[in-house]
Order: C-alpha cells, then sequence, then structure tokens
C-alpha cells in the first residue's frame, strides 16, 4: 500500500537522488572507456533524418562523411544501426550538438531519468523511507548496468523510466479501457526503444478481450506514427537490423551461455512470454506477471546486454518491498542475491562477467518472483477445516 506524498517531498527525494547519484558516478564509479558507441549510431541516423537522408543507411560511410570514425575495436560487424525508430526519435534533442556535447548533455538527461524512475518504483511500492531512497538512488549510480550503460550512451534512464510506467499500466488486472490503450501506446514505444520490453506483454494474458483490443489499438498506432517518422517499412528495418545478432553470443542470455544461436534465443523469449501469458490468464497475479515477463524474457532475448538491467529496477524494488511485508526471507535473499550478482562489473577479465553472471542474476530475480507467487497463492486460497 502506498502512501501519497506531498509534491515539496517528492521533488526533494528526486534532487537528493539524482545529486548523489551523479556525485557517485563522477567520483566512484569507473572512468568511461568506450565513448558513447552506442549513442553514435542513433546520433548519426538522427543526423541523417534531419538532412531529409535515409537514416538507416550504412553506417561507416556516415561516419566517415560526418567526421565520428569509429576505432578499431567498434568497426561494427552489422552495417546498418540496429535501434528500433523510437531510439532514433529519442536522440533527434540532441542532434543539433556536437557529438561531444551530444554525449555530456544525454549523460545528464539519463541521470535525470533514473533519479525518477528510482523515486517513482519506490514510492508507487512502500519501499522504505526517504533517506532509505536517497541513499538507494545514490548506490545506484556504482551500478554497473548504469555506469557501464552511461560509458555506452545507452538510454538507461529512458528505460528505467519506460520499464515503471509499463509496470504501473499493465501490472494490474483493473485496467480500464483508456488505461488499456495507454499501456498499448507505451509498450509499443518501449519495445520501439528496445525490443527487449515484449516480455511485458505477460502481463495482460488474463486481460479480457474489448481491453486487448485498445492495446492493440493504441500500439499500432504508435508503431505506424513511429515508422512513418523515420521513412522505413517495419519490414525494410527488420531486414537491416537483423545483421546485429552477430553480436548475440556475448549478451548475458541463456542461449549465449550455452552457445545457441540467436535464433533459440527469439524461440525461447516467445515461448516464455506465452507461458507467462496463459499462467495469467489461469490466474497468476498481474504483478508477478510482469516480473516473470520482464526478467525471465531477459535471460533468453538474445541481445540482452549488462545495462538492460536497468529495466529490472521496478520487479526488484517491488520484490524487495513485497519479500519485507509478507517477511519472506527467502524471496528476500533472492533478490539480495540478484543485486550482488548483478554488481560484478562486466570487464573481460572477470570471465563470465557479461555473460554466467548476469544469467545467474536473473535466475536469482525470476525465483524471486516465484516465491512470492507462491506465497500468494497460499495465502489467498480457502482454508478448510476438517471436523
Amino acid at each position: 500500500m502506498t502512501t501519497p506524498r506531498p509534491a515539496r517531498a517528492l521533488l526533494t527525494e528526486f534532487a537528493l537522488t539524482a545529486g548523489l547519484m551523479a556525485a557517485c558516478l563522477a567520483l566512484l564509479a569507473p572512468r568511461p572507456q568506450t565513448g558513447g558507441e552506442d549513442l553514435a549510431q542513433d546520433y548519426l541516423s538522427a543526423r541523417a533524418l534531419l538532412a531529409g537522408e535515409d537514416p538507416y543507411q550504412p553506417l561507416q560511410p556516415l561516419r566517415d562523411r560526418m567526421g565520428i570514425p569509429a576505432g578499431a575495436r567498434f568497426r561494427m560487424k552489422a552495417e546498418y544501426n540496429p535501434h528500433p525508430p523510437a531510439a532514433l526519435i529519442l536522440t533527434l534533442p540532441f542532434a543539433g550538438l556536437s557529438f561531444e556535447h551530444a554525449y555530456r548533455v544525454f549523460r545528464v538527461v539519463q541521470v535525470l531519468g533514473l533519479a525518477a524512475a528510482w523515486v517513482w518504483a519506490c514510492r508507487r511500492n512502500g519501499a522504505g523511507s526517504s533517506a532509505t531512497i536517497v541513499v538507494g538512488g545514490a548506490a545506484l549510480g556504482l551500478w554497473p548496468p548504469v555506469w557501464g550503460g552511461l560509458d555506452w550512451g545507452q538510454p538507461v534512464g529512458v528505460l528505467a523510466l519506460l520499464a515503471v510506467a509499463l509496470w504501473e499500466l499493465a501490472g494490474t488486472r483493473q485496467t480500464g479501457a483508456a488505461r488499456a490503450g495507454a499501456a498499448g501506446m507505451v509498450f509499443a514505444l518501449s519495445c520501439l526503444v528496445r525490443p527487449l520490453f515484449a516480455g511485458v506483454a505477460a502481463a495482460a494474458g488474463a486481460w479480457p478481450v474489448r481491453r486487448l483490443a485498445m492495446a492493440v489499438a493504441g500500439a499500432v498506432g504508435v508503431v505506424l506514427g513511429s515508422f512513418l517518422i523515420v521513412g522505413i517499412t517495419p519490414r525494410e528495418w527488420h531486414h537491416r537490423a537483423a545483421r546485429a545478432g552477430e553480436f548475440a553470443d556475448a549478451g548475458g542470455s541463456i542461449p549465449a551461455v550455452l552457445g545457441l544461436p540467436a535464433a533459440a534465443g527469439v524461440a525461447g523469449f516467445v515461448l516464455w512470454i506465452g507461458t507467462i501469458a496463459v499462467l495469467a490468464r489461469r490466474g497468476l497475479p498481474a504483478r508477478e506477471a510482469a516480473g516473470f515477463g520482464l526478467a525471465g524474457g531477459l535471460l533468453w532475448y538474445p541481445l540482452a546486454w549488462f545495462h538492460y538491467d536497468v529495466v529490472l529496477i521496478p520487479v526488484a524494488v517491488w520484490a524487495a518491498a513485497e519479500g519485507v511485508r509478507r517477511g519472506h526471507r527467502p524471496a528476500l535473499l533472492a533478490v539480495a542475491g540478484y543485486i550482488g550478482l548483478r554488481f560484478v562489473p562486466p570487464y573481460a577479465s572477470i570471465p563470465g562477467s557479461m555473460t554466467w553472471f548476469p544469467v545467474a542474476g536473473r535466475l536469482c530475480l525470476v525465483l524471486a518472483c516465484a516465491m512470492l507467487a507462491i506465497s500468494r497463492s497460499d495465502r489467498d486460497s480457502p482454508v478448510t477445516s476438517v471436523k
């Protein structure tokens, strides 16, 4: 149960969290090494779009022409920008700046987004006092998915905010038509930033047909609008972006650690979402279904890079808060295991830091969701007495 907070108190929590997170990043986190390589791809595509060119043209010639060459270690095997249209659109406000300035401003925006997402998730789940929230947010600046994602130029703040928004919109069975339409729109926007958000669809397994129809209508509108803005068809974008699958063997997913092809990851991802949707239809609570969909989906998603764990912030906060409320120590230990394992920095000198450790951590979070779902099922089951 959440408690309403005065706007001034929330703004204070947000400001303190953002400031301390930024301080931890500047003073304690490892120095950036990649210089925003992932941002460069969207930045180049955004500049091409503003110039009236094809934003998904071959990257290397575009880099050379715009004076943003990639170092030898970053010359992409994938010829095109693999990021979906919404990621490109969200980069348009930075495209008028030089890349060096765009990267700095981009990092500031992501820190603000992370702070807002963290406070939002904590307050909505009743997770601790103001001091606990601020200290936890500061520690978030030392979390490898955060500083590593910022290093690469990943939109970690945007991803975290979208995850919390989806958690609020999709993680409940009591979803009216308008709310379902909004959920569909945010869902489509999220997937068009990074497709890994598709796992949240599992939570809608128990929705009535009318609400599903509203969600689908909202999603279709956002998808069509986004592709229309960038001037490419979904089929053509998929054809070009599919080449990024060459990097799947370095992701933190089950297919990567087992040496399976990317197609196996896609199949496992779809099967997992479908299975959780069926369980939701049969009574699995909406929050648990959303948590299973996101955390379990990342276990199968072929390109599940270490920085994508920022989308699991609302799941981890909810699981920890629920564990405390229910006095469920095993679930709390599983959440602690997730956090600890994901604090292993993604360095080549640490074997498994980008593969086995992320998989083990996400398995812990899935286990926490499973224990909480079973606990709720036991609590809600009718008790019969034998005379």
